[in-house]
């Protein structure tokens, strides 16, 4: 016969590869309790079970629930006149301690929480304690993991460092040092796009769960690990859409780094500069890599000569727009679809909609009621993926395009961010 604990996740018991179920609940959470902490007392059983009742009756319960767990594993349980013994028996953390060599496989569970669920209602006293113990369990399996990490780096084995420090920062998420570190990894191993990944995951993270951004020596190491990134030989010359890409790395480094690194925070760029300066190019060099993150980029086109009809410069935002919903088959109401598609030529044409002939005499065509529109649609979006949208020459915008923007600009609570372009005639 074989006893073996399971802490890691909801905590259970099995007996010869057996789960042990007893009729009394705190019988089982009784003997995980004793393992957990090596011999105790029947006084200590008593006032971390049943606080809540007497003493005649506390000692009832515990003198019933000692019976059962007597009946069921004997050879395992050692009880005398004051102490509690649990021996024998092996556990799953425990049995983490062989994860210091590489050459062991990760089991699939460790990254679950330590005794979920095990606590007794109305019992702070015994819920404290689980809180301590549970700490000193993911302390136990940290340290572990830190000294496979140190023998990967001494060893050489880069695929087995990165996801040894995945699986560090899945249960340590806060752990600013350990995603520094595994940006580096990845970059080293020639994934850039991943260490972007990493950082902008970390940001919102820090910013949804403390309220705070990434500290500065982190973002100065982002910027640092963008600049040194060596691209493709032909794309560093060429860029990725054909334009010539010198000698912006560190401008570069620091649209993407006001793009990643404001956590929650909406952020707003403005490239400005004269004609031929690189605007463009350093714009499709930053979207190259946020496509490789995963993040949906959705960008103007502007009409260089003349101003176009009115809301032109946002036809092709709005045509991106579309496809998003389509893919994910989430549309608006019609009445939405209706006014939208007849302002924006592209959005939704597909559906081949019926929209009224007359909507250019509608007060929907209010840059706010539109506004409000592109919103809901965008918010929809930006709950499956992170949204960019890209505003270039804004200096070609028609006029009602640029109070479109404004507006959106004023009111737009989405969670997404903004990169402008602009010449001094804007």
């Amino acid at each position: 016969m074989a006893l073996f604990l399971h802490f890691l996740g909801n905590p259970y018991i099995e007996l010869d590869g057996q789960r042990l179920v007893f009729t009394l609940r705190k019988a089982e959470m009784m003997i995980i309790y004793v393992a957990l902490n090596g011999s105790v007392t029947r006084n200590q059983l008593k006032a971390a079970f049943w606080q809540d009742m007497s003493g005649s009756q506390a000692s009832a319960n515990l003198r019933n629930a000692l019976y059962l767990i007597r009946n069921a594993i004997p050879e395992y349980i050692d009880i005398d006149r004051d102490q509690i013994t649990l021996k024998n028996f092996e556990d799953d953390v425990s049995k983490l301690a062989q994860i210091t060599d590489p050459d062991i496989p990760m089991p699939k569970d460790i990254e679950e929480e330590p005794l979920r669920g095990f606590c007794i209602a109305d019992s702070d006293e015994f819920d404290e304690q689980v809180v301590v113990i549970r700490q000193s369990i993911r302390r136990r399996i940290t340290s572990w993991l830190r000294a496979r990490i140190s023998y990967c780096y001494e060893k050489k084995l880069p695929v087995e460092l990165s996801g040894s420090l995945e699986v560090l920062l899945a249960i340590e998420p806060y752990d600013e040092d350990s995603v520094l570190e595994l940006m580096e990894v990845y970059c080293n191993m020639g994934q850039p796009a991943k260490a972007l990944v990493l950082f902008n995951a970390y940001s919102s993270r820090v910013w949804n769960k403390l309220g705070i951004t990434p500290s500065e020596r982190a973002r100065a190491y982002f910027r640092k690990i963008i600049i040194s990134a060596e691209p493709d030989k032909d794309k560093e010359m060429h860029g990725e859409s054909g334009e010539k890409f010198w000698c912006r790395k560190n401008e570069l480094a620091l649209l993407l780094d006001s793009l990643t690194g404001a956590g929650g925070q909406n952020t707003a760029v403005y490239v400005y500069g004269e004609a031929g300066i690189g605007k463009t190019a350093l714009i499709n060099r930053a979207i190259s890599v946020l496509d490789r993150t995963g993040t949906l980029v959705l960008s103007s086109r502007s009409c260089v000569v003349g101003e176009g009809y009115p809301y032109s410069s946002w036809n092709n935002i709005m045509t991106q727009i579309g496809r998003a919903l389509e893919e994910n088959n989430d549309y608006p109401g019609l009445h939405a679809q209706s006014v939208l598609s007849g302002i924006f030529p592209g959005f939704l044409n597909d559906r081949r909609l019926n929209y009224n002939v007359d909507v250019s005499l509608m007060t929907e065509r209010n840059p706010i009621v539109i506004s409000g529109m592109v919103t809901d649609l965008l918010r929809r979006i930006s709950a499956k993926r992170k949204v960019i949208l890209v505003f270039e020459d804004i200096h070609w915008f028609d006029s009602q395009s640029l109070e479109l923007l404004t507006a959106f600009i004023s009111t737009v609570t989405v969670p997404l961010d903004i990169i402008i372009s602009g010449r001094p005639e804007s």
